[in-house]
């Protein structure tokens, strides 16, 4: 296990595990491979996941392509002690680019070995002019939107828009957010809509472009006892289905305007039981049946879905 290694770039060395631990690997070392490399190879869930006697692929190329490879595509290696914060700090870009850049869900997933991308400077013909009072704010333990917003004196969504966020829990410590100004408005291109009205007494809702009508469709809203809220909303969050946990449903086409208590109130098509399928409230849409949200049939909650953005306003009428 700890002989000379062959040196054949691109080539692939089959070895047996001999410890139970695949940071104390000799080979990585030895044969110029990375742990990183070494999981992708063989498939593994994660580094620790290895047994006594499992034969690994072991992915080889000499040091000189690898460091080559490294400086052309601006690739880290992550070193003991590091985390993303440090990282993103010595090479000079946002934890956010950082993060995306890398598809990272979770920041506190590194390990030695792993290799980064770090992200250059971005085509500043794709991005908007700044606003002039844009401030930023580094995501503290404990902070939440509504919380960054009113130290602010703006709102969530204004700030969920301006940053891309599609769900007020997907903040985390260390994440730079940009704070817009009062001038700020969401980006617009043509033939964007630009509202979405919904009217409770009528059961009916209706989706504009400027001041023309493009849908005109029956709706329901809350029953007696959960009904939906009047006002003048934003659309908050945005994704293809969510999850009801106090009724344990999934919600189509999900697009969510405001919080009612600890649960968020939005538009959807019809939802289904998460443990049978069963799709509730089929058939009864233009009644008001739903827990407070605004129900659609799933042809038009798709068709809203796929127009609908960040930041759109939602009007809902008595």
């Amino acid at each position: 296990m700890r002989g000379t290694a062959p040196r054949v770039p691109l080539a692939h060395v089959v070895v047996s595990v001999l410890i139970s631990l695949l940071l104390s690997l000799a080979p990585p070392l030895s044969y110029g491979a990375t742990v990183d490399a070494i999981v992708r190879a063989n498939g593994l869930p994660s580094p620790d996941v290895i047994w006594v006697g499992q034969r690994l692929i072991i992915p080889v190329q000499s040091a000189t392509s690898s460091a080559d490879a490294g400086a052309a595509n601006n690739i880290y290696t992550v070193q003991l002690g590091d985390t993303l914060a440090s990282i993103a700090q010595a090479q000079g870009v946002t934890l956010t680019a950082l993060v995306n850049a890398n598809g990272i869900r979770d920041p506190d997933l590194l390990w030695v070995g792993q290799k980064l991308l770090i992200p250059g400077p971005p085509d500043a013909s794709a991005l908007p002019a700044p606003a002039a009072s844009q401030t930023k704010h580094t995501v503290q333990p404990g902070d939440t939107l509504g919380a960054i917003a009113a130290r602010y004196d703006t709102t969530a969504a204004t700030i969920a828009r301006a940053n891309r966020i599609t769900s007020p829990d997907l903040i985390y410590v260390g994440m730079e957010l940009t704070i817009p100004g009062k001038e700020w408005a969401p980006p617009t291109y043509p033939g964007q809509v630009t509202r979405f009205v919904v009217s409770i007494s009528q059961q009916r809702c209706w989706l504009y472009r400027g001041n023309s009508i493009v849908a005109d469709w029956i709706c329901s809203t809350g029953q007696r006892g959960a009904g939906t809220r009047s006002g003048s909303y934003h659309i908050q969050s945005k994704m293809p289905v969510a999850y009801g946990s106090t009724w344990n449903i999934w919600m189509p086409y999900w697009l969510g305007i405001y919080w009612a208590g600890g649960s968020e109130n939005g538009i959807h098509g019809i939802p289904y039981d998460a443990d049978s399928g069963w799709r509730l409230w089929e058939g009864y849409v233009g009644t008001p049946v739903t827990f407070g949200c605004v129900l659609l049939d799933d042809t038009n909650a798709r068709y809203l879905y796929d127009l609908a953005y960040i930041g759109m306003p939602v009007i809902v009428q008595p």
